[in-house]
């Protein structure tokens, strides 16, 4: 908040995922899983209606829009859109950054790649990060 366009941590991160994946944010199709606006996922008002009403939607717009990159973030959007592609042969990549693990699998016609949140996490500029996320994109 308080920042020009462009100019907000999360959307430098994203700006530099664009960037990596070699698209322009225009081509990109993109979205909440869950388009309730809240804080964060505690205060968020029957989370579970939520959470199914998302998964229901963009099953429809997966299954229309055919990806073949799929990249998510936050661990509830990875665990339900891999659900919803049916991902497999997962492993999980450590971002250099502690603990915190990203996700590439595969899926029928794809790959899936799912990160932490760039919103916490701000891996894409992070040198300490480079090696994982080249593991993560190739």
């Amino acid at each position: 908040m308080g920042c020009l366009p462009g100019e907000s941590k999360l959307q430098k991160q994203v700006l530099a995922l664009f960037e990596r994946l070699g698209e322009k944010p225009e081509n990109v199709l993109s979205g909440n899983l869950i388009p309730f606006r809240s804080p964060d996922w505690k205060s968020l008002k029957e989370p579970q209606s939520a959470i199914e009403f998302g998964e229901e939607l963009w099953s429809t717009v997966l299954r229309n829009a055919q990806p073949s990159l799929v990249v998510t973030m936050g661990s509830q959007v990875l665990d339900s859109v891999s659900r919803l592609l049916q991902v497999r042969d997962v492993q999980k990549i450590s971002v250099g950054w502690g603990n915190i693990t990203a996700s590439k699998g595969r899926f029928s016609g794809g790959t899936f790649v799912g990160l932490p949140h760039l919103s916490r996490f701000g891996i894409m500029n992070r040198p300490e990060s480079a090696s994982c996320l080249e593991k993560l994109f190739s």
